[in-house]
C-alpha cells in the first residue's frame, strides 16, 4: 500500500520547513540566480569582476581556518553531492584519511551523460 499524496496546495509539515531554513539561507520555491546574478555587469568574465561581487572572499576565509572548522562548516551548511543519492558533502569529505604529510587530490567528475547535462557548463568551462 502506498502512502496517500497530499493536495498541492497542502502546507509544508514542520520537519520540512526547518529542514528547508539549514544554512546560511531559506529555501524558496523561487530559482534564486548565484552563478548567473552578475553576468549583466560589465566584464563580468573577469576576475577583478568576480572578486568586486565577494568572489574568493569565503576561499580566503577558509583557508585561514582549521582543517576541523571547515570540514564542520561543510557539514553544517548541508550541501549535498549532485549526484542520484545526493550525498552530503561534509560528510563524504569525512572519510578522508588523516592528514599525514602526504598530498592529497581533489577528483572532479564533470559527465555529461546525464539528463540536464549543460546546467554546470559555466562553472567548469571558465
Amino acid at each position: 500500500m502506498t502512502a496517500p499524496v497530499p493536495p498541492a496546495s497542502a502546507a509544508p509539515a514542520p520537519a520540512a520547513e526547518s529542514a528547508a531554513k539549514k544554512g546560511a539561507s531559506e529555501v524558496t520555491d523561487t530559482l534564486t540566480p548565484v552563478l548567473t546574478a552578475h553576468w549583466d555587469q560589465e566584464r563580468s568574465w573577469t576576475l577583478a569582476a568576480y572578486e568586486q561581487t565577494g568572489g574568493y572572499a569565503a576561499l580566503r576565509k577558509a583557508v585561514g581556518m582549521p582543517a576541523a572548522d571547515v570540514l564542520a562548516a561543510v557539514k553544517n551548511s548541508a550541501i549535498r553531492g549532485r549526484g542520484g543519492a545526493g550525498f552530503p558533502a561534509g560528510m563524504k569529505w569525512s572519510f578522508m584519511s588523516p592528514p599525514d604529510g602526504g598530498p592529497r587530490y581533489l577528483v572532479v567528475n564533470a559527465d555529461e551523460s546525464g539528463a540536464g547535462h549543460l546546467q554546470g557548463h559555466p562553472a567548469h568551462d571558465g
